[in-house]
């Protein structure tokens, strides 16, 4: 390697780490940059020319590879989010009631992680969870007799937002139609019961 390539990779680099640590904020670094984001900005053909970049990072940072391009992050951050996403599961799991058999599967564990990573707080994923387990409706009191409480009525992105502009003592089924007749309410209850066929 000629010393211009060497320092066009470490341009590269700092061009890379500046990118990933604008995209952080102030929180640990820990940034995903997109395919195209990072040849445009870089001026490289495909990712493959970028191992040698790369190795100029400063020390302490780490990156990975995905399918739709580069994350960036602080060794440390990436054991940081991983403590704080089963943190949050645990606490999903223990405030829902949910017995020891129920998995904290990748699909549950994904939803948190993509929330802690777009910038929330492990207090406001704990908050959202208070939130629907207040809720009778979530817990079970709806006319299917159903809980609504699992990590996906939690933690997507729009029923995140939903549980936390939502105070726990008066949190209800957020879509939840009024039943104003007694007839109509009389038949839910029937059907709970299993004294009526759908």
């Amino acid at each position: 390697m000629t010393t211009k390539t060497a320092n066009l990779d470490r341009i590269r680099a700092r061009v890379i780490w500046l990118l990933a640590k604008l995209r952080s904020g102030s929180s640990p670094l820990d940034a995903h940059l997109s395919t195209r984001e990072v040849l445009s900005s870089l001026e490289v053909e495909s990712l493959s020319d970028l191992p040698g970049v790369l190795g100029f990072l400063p020390s302490g940072t780490s990156f990975e590879f995905d399918s739709d391009g580069l994350r960036i992050f602080a060794e440390q951050s990436r054991v940081d989010l991983e403590g704080s996403v089963l943190e949050v599961a645990q606490y999903w799991k223990r405030v829902t009631k949910r017995d020891d058999r129920t998995e904290l599967s990748t699909k549950r564990l994904s939803l948190i992680r993509a929330r802690l990573r777009s910038g929330r707080t492990v207090d406001e994923l704990r908050r959202a969870v208070d939130a629907c387990a207040a809720s009778p409706w979530h817990s079970g009191e709806n006319p299917n007799g159903l809980r609504y409480n699992d990590c996906e009525h939690v933690f997507s992105p729009e029923r995140l937002e939903r549980w936390l502009s939502s105070t726990p003592s008066t949190s209800t089924r957020l879509d939840a139609p009024h039943i104003e007749d007694s007839a109509t309410r009389e038949t839910l209850l029937r059907r709970k019961s299993g004294r009526l066929g759908r």
